[in-house]
C-alpha cells in the first residue's frame, strides 16, 4: 500500500484521495500545529526557520471570525494573507467565471489579531522577527 500511495500514477484513485491525511474522528489534518481555534475556524500550520505558514478556513457562511495568533517563541515581523472569499451561493452557482473566487492579497497586522471573512479560505505567510 505504501508503494501504491507513493508511486501511484492514477490521479483519481479511490483509495488515496484526501483520506490518507484526514483524521475521520477529529475532522481535519493531523499536521495541525495549532492548539486552539475559535468556533468556525479550522487551521493548520507549518514552519521553516524564519517563516510560519497557516491555512485557515472559516466554515461559517454567515459571519466573520476573529482570531489571535500567539506564538510560543518568536514574534511576528510581517504577515500577509492570500484570501479567497465570495458569496457562498456564488461559489456553488453555475455562473462561475474568471471573476469569481479570485485571490486577494491583504496585509495583516503584526499584533496577530486578525479577522477572517465568512466562508473564506486564507493562506497566511508570516515572517518571524529575528
Amino acid at each position: 500500500m505504501l508503494v501504491r500511495d507513493y508511486c501511484n500514477s492514477v490521479t483519481d484513485d479511490p483509495l488515496f484521495p484526501f483520506s490518507r491525511a484526514f483524521d475521520w474522528y477529529h475532522g481535519h489534518s493531523w499536521a495541525h500545529g495549532v492548539t486552539a481555534c475559535p468556533d468556525g475556524l479550522d487551521a493548520v500550520a507549518s514552519r521553516t526557520d524564519a517563516k510560519l505558514f497557516l491555512h485557515v478556513v472559516n466554515t461559517d457562511r454567515t459571519r466573520s471570525a476573529a482570531a489571535e495568533l500567539r506564538l510560543t517563541d518568536g514574534a511576528i515581523k510581517t504577515a500577509t494573507g492570500y484570501q479567497i472569499v465570495d458569496e457562498p451561493m456564488i461559489e456553488v452557482s453555475e455562473l462561475n467565471s474568471s471573476q469569481v473566487m479570485q485571490t486577494k492579497q491583504v496585509a495583516l497586522p503584526a499584533d496577530g489579531k486578525w479577522s477572517f471573512p465568512a466562508a473564506s479560505v486564507t493562506a497566511v505567510e508570516i515572517e518571524l522577527a529575528a
